[in-house]
């Protein structure tokens, strides 16, 4: 009963994640949240039907636990959903039985961490997970500071300081070509080239674009409309801060859904893309004290 949409139960919620310092108060890595992952679980159950009726503990008749088993050691952690349904029979009336009462378990849990997307899968722009971006004095957070669901703006223009930039993954020299090609593929606008755009993995090189090469491929019909449509891009990510002008070390990758492209009608490029965070699968390399060290995103499946 409660097999529907499993890979929900478990969000990309459940994060290794160590502590971090700041100043002298300890916080929890923003990522590591075992809230919402009972907040998931408990929507999956919901879209879940018996007899029509939601199973919901707001269903009368009807009771949902969500136990979350959180990542300690070499246990990689699990999310369990049990419920029980009070339902009513057709035929069995006629022998005096009209309800029983029926149970359902579902175990979701991480079959292994997420450090390499196959080709033809990410987007041609990489994002800073620790740079801050600033534009007109004003200082935007870094990609580590939030969470799923989010709103991120990823900053592109030139006048200002940026925190993503196009990229030509582990093609050498970033060219025009190469990303406008990529762009291209990766929307649907042109029938994708086999593994035109690589397989990439954590640890990986990639080549960096400093210029305005994507942002007036963007900026022009039907490349805007089409960022806008998808249901989420996957973007490579790095660290460090601008310029973005060689290349720099792969730590994981982030999934946005794209919501808004701010374009400077005037030159006829984009300056923004905004996204909301859908999913994280972050490596991230400590530095200093501030740093969120290995954020590591999980594949998940039914365990039983």
């Amino acid at each position: 009963m409660l097999s529907r949409r499993v890979e929900d139960l478990l969000p990309f919620c459940i994060h290794h994640a160590d502590d971090h310092q700041e100043g002298n108060r300890r916080q929890q890595a923003p990522l590591l949240a075992p809230d919402t992952c009972y907040q998931h679980a408990m929507r999956t159950a919901e879209m879940n039907q018996v007899d029509g009726r939601s199973v919901s503990n707001q269903t009368p008749g009807t009771h949902v636990n969500i136990d979350v088993a959180l990542p300690q050691g070499e246990f990689l952690g699990k999310v369990t959903v049990t419920a029980d349904m009070e339902v009513s029979h057709i035929g069995l009336p006629i022998i005096g039985k009209y309800k029983d009462i029926i149970h359902s378990r579902s175990v979701a849990g991480p079959v292994g961490y997420i450090t390499q997307v196959p080709g033809d899968t990410c987007f041609p722009l990489a994002v800073s997970w620790d740079g801050v971006p600033k534009k007109d004095k004003h200082e935007y957070p870094p990609l580590k500071d939030l969470n799923i669901g989010d709103s991120f703006k990823m900053f592109v223009g030139s006048q200002q300081v940026k925190n993503s930039a196009f990229t030509s993954f582990l093609e050498p020299a970033a060219s025009a070509h190469y990303i406008n090609e990529a762009i291209a593929q990766s929307l649907g606008i042109k029938e994708p080239e086999p593994n035109f755009i690589p397989a990439v993995k954590v640890g990986d090189f990639i080549e960096l674009n400093n210029g305005i090469v994507g942002q007036k491929r963007l900026a022009g019909s039907p490349f805007r409309e089409a960022l806008l449509t998808q249901p989420y891009v996957v973007l490579p990510v790095i660290t460090g801060q601008s310029p973005f002008n060689q290349s720099r070390e792969l730590i994981g990758f982030v999934a946005f859904k794209i919501t808004d492209i701010e374009i400077n009608q005037k030159q006829g490029i984009v300056e923004t893309i905004t996204g909301t965070i859908v999913r994280v699968a972050i490596n991230a390399p400590q530095t200093g004290n501030t740093a969120v060290s290995k954020v590591t995103v999980l594949g998940i499946r039914l365990l039983e």
